[in-house]
């Protein structure tokens, strides 16, 4: 070591370091005068920010409070035409008019959320209209308390009987106040009787209108008083002054906006427009500035260790150099390979590419092997992104994002026009990962409204292009984009094909649950009674299809009984429930596998794996030709058993494998990837880097021998 530092001191030769050391100095000194500065202006920033917060507030809430008094007026003008004004007797409350009058102020209370209730009350009669109905004021009371009436004499009191005008605060029980505004409605002639308007208004709103306004700190609260300095309503945090501390604070001069600034609190006091309240803003001035010091001192520090380490490692910023550029290759190789995926995606589905022996030439010559048994679309529409090429880069970190979470599944992404295109192939459909991925699409493009589609699940890459197709139309449809229009028919068709497909993965629960709308969409929708009685043909055929593969599946002797309960069904309601009795049972049949017979298949499938995970030809097809069960069973039955996936467990070995001949010399990554299994040496590539979270070529350099 002495003679490594030796050496770079004599490169640097003496009369540089005293230069040096007086810029590093100098640096440290003008930062330290910098950093005073910021700190300052953060304090005197976010003092004036909460300045702010008090005029937002009242702004706000006074445009809610005036937007009532119009209400009222309107209430003043309709009341104007109404019977009600000159009714002679008890009688007009009943009349069509009265209700329709209450139902306008029903009406006006759900579209003013800061309304809790409307009524007009009439003294003479001791009745009221309001958006409960029409009631004397006892009964009204009633139906808004619960049926309790408890309170009535002191709301009757201090409301109805009140000599207040326009906002004032009543009294709702101890220490509590209750926002009213009330508006006398004079008669028009002197035999008409005079009525009283009296609007609640609705704490809740209130509340969440003064939670908009406050800043998400800790050091800020909010508290809303009468004018004889009652507390109404408030935000409080844990470093707010208590109701005592808040009396001393006070200005006292409710009329006038006045600034607060003592005993370690500031804020201000600003006036309603309505003068029956007023608004303050208290902010602790320790807590306020408590992170602003917390950075202060942080950057202090930052400095001091930045200009010690820096002089540090000027002089081994020549050994360092390479591991830079290791990690510039790696994000390249990365970007490299997912472009690749890209580029392959999107050329197969913008041409259309259906044939299977060009679909598998295409995707293998871009290191993309499709292991696993089920595949899937999610369509997103980005749109509003405008930046294509971020959107690309937000397509890769989801695809990343989702490959280091789930082992099971392999993402390809592509961007065509304004959709984000995400071909999933995984292992099993018990998983969360469809939601998964859409979450990782929500936060990615930061935006929570993001449409999205997912396509049917399919098991052939023959399939691709068209349940593309079909989940595009619906997609558009869905967004309501200028396109190609989905027949009825074409809609009811995919509805009997998505049941088939149930049937056929055995998916029996969801066929079971698909039954109504199968019958419904497909038999029962069509007009001509001959093509309504091939489809109930067809579903049944479907189904004694499926009936004969589970009875010789299972050795079972059922078929008798299933085609006579098919036979009794003389209408499409008793077809529905013997199809749904059918395909429970058939669920029940599968769920009397023993476990011994599950604990047998899957010794099997794991010993076929470790003996053969590096041949080329491995995979679910062969390993249920070998077992003689289908490919999803195969990964079921084995996922239960040893709680890993068959793909997952096979690439595991294969990269152990991998592993230990890296370590040996003169090997080449293609040579590795074709002794351990893999096809295509990119592939192996994109597989290592998934399990290992680094490319072969920077593994073998880090272990080599």
């Amino acid at each position: 070591m002495e003679m490594f530092l030796g050496f770079h001191l004599s490169k640097l030769k003496k009369h540089w370091i005293f230069p040096l050391l007086a810029g590093c100095m100098l640096i440290f000194v003008l930062l330290f005068a910098v950093n005073i500065r910021a700190v300052n202006m953060m304090e005197q920033e976010k003092i004036r920010e909460t300045e702010t917060i008090i005029d937002t507030a009242r702004q706000g809430i006074d445009h809610y409070l005036f937007t009532i008094q119009s209400s009222a007026s309107e209430l003043l003008l309709n009341n104007q035409n109404m019977v009600l004004q000159s009714a002679e007797d008890i009688s007009a409350f009943s009349t069509p008019e009265a209700y329709r009058y209450s139902e306008l102020m029903k009406n006006i209370k759900i579209a003013n959320s800061m309304i809790e209730d409307i009524y007009l009350y009439y003294p003479v009669w001791d009745y009221i209209v309001g958006t409960e109905g029409c009631y004397n004021s006892r009964n009204y009371f009633l139906l808004n308390s619960e049926l309790s009436s408890k309170g009535y004499a002191e709301w009757k009191s201090h409301i109805l009987e009140s000599d207040n005008i326009n906002f004032f605060f009543s009294p709702l029980g101890k220490n509590e106040e209750k926002l009213y505004f009330r508006q006398q409605i004079p008669a028009s002639r002197e035999r008409d009787p005079q009525s009283i308007l009296i609007i609640g208004v609705n704490d809740t709103e209130f509340m969440r209108l003064l939670d908009m306004a406050l800043p998400n700190d800790d050091g800020t609260s909010i508290f809303v008083l009468t004018e004889e300095e009652q507390l109404y309503l408030s935000r409080m945090k844990e470093s707010a002054p208590s109701n005592s501390e808040l009396q001393d604070l006070l200005t006292r001069n409710p009329n006038e906006s006045e600034k607060v600034d003592e005993d370690g609190y500031v804020g201000w006091e600003m006036p309603s427009a309505h003068h029956a309240f007023y608004y303050v803003v208290l902010s602790n001035k320790e807590v306020l500035v408590a992170h602003i010091k917390s950075i202060q001192h942080l950057l202090i520090m930052g400095i001091i260790l930045c200009t010690g380490i820096g002089l540090a490692i000027s002089l081994f910023l020549g050994l360092k150099q390479h591991k830079s550029i290791e990690k510039t290759i790696n994000s390249l190789n990365d970007k490299v390979l997912w472009s690749i995926k890209e580029s392959a995606l999107g050329d197969v589905l913008n041409q259309r590419q259906s044939d299977p022996e060009a679909l598998r030439n295409l995707f293998q010559t871009a290191g993309i092997l499709f292991d696993y048994i089920y595949y899937s679309f999610i369509l997103a529409d980005v749109s509003f992104q405008r930046d294509k090429h971020q959107s690309k880069e937000n397509l890769q970190e989801v695809g990343q994002s989702l490959e280091r979470e789930y082992s099971f599944v392999d993402v390809v992404p592509t961007l065509i026009g304004d959709t984000a295109v995400f071909l999933l192939n995984y292992e099993s459909t018990d998983s969360d990962l469809l939601c998964r991925i859409e979450e990782l699409i929500r936060q990615q493009w930061e935006k929570e409204d993001i449409r999205m589609r997912q396509s049917e699940v399919f098991m052939s890459e023959s399939q691709m292009v068209s349940i593309y197709e079909q989940t595009l139309l619906f997609f558009h449809k869905e967004l309501g984009l200028p396109g190609e229009t989905i027949p009825q028919e074409k809609e009811e068709v995919l509805i009997f094909d998505r049941w088939k497909k149930a049937l056929m993965l055995r998916e029996y629960a969801e066929a079971k649950a698909m039954v109504p709308e199968v019958l419904a969409s497909y038999v029962l929708s069509a007009d001509d009674a001959y093509v309504r009685t091939s489809r109930q043909y067809a579903v049944i055929n479907t189904v004694i299809q499926s009936a004969q593969g589970e009875d010789t599946r299972y050795h079972g002797n059922h078929m008798p009984e299933w085609m006579n309960a098919l036979k009794g069904c003389d209408s499409v309601k008793e077809l529905s429930a013997c199809l749904k009795e059918i395909l429970s049972e058939f669920e029940d049949l599968g769920s009397q596998y023993t476990m011994r017979q599950k604990e047998r298949l899957s010794y099997k499938i794991k010993k076929i794996i470790e003996e053969n995970y590096n041949q080329h030809f491995l995979g679910l097809c062969y390993i249920s030709e070998q077992v003689g069960v289908s490919t999803s069973y195969v990964s079921k039955v084995f996922k239960e058993e040893y709680g890993i996936g068959v793909v997952e467990y096979m690439n595991e070995l294969r990269i152990e494998a991998a592993k230990k001949l890296m370590e040996k010399e003169g090997i080449t990554i293609k040579e590795v990837a074709e002794q351990v299994g893999f096809t295509s040496d990119i592939h192996f590539i994109r597989i290592f880097k998934k399990y290992e979270n680094i490319t072969p070529g920077v593994y073998k350099r880090q272990n080599k021998v």
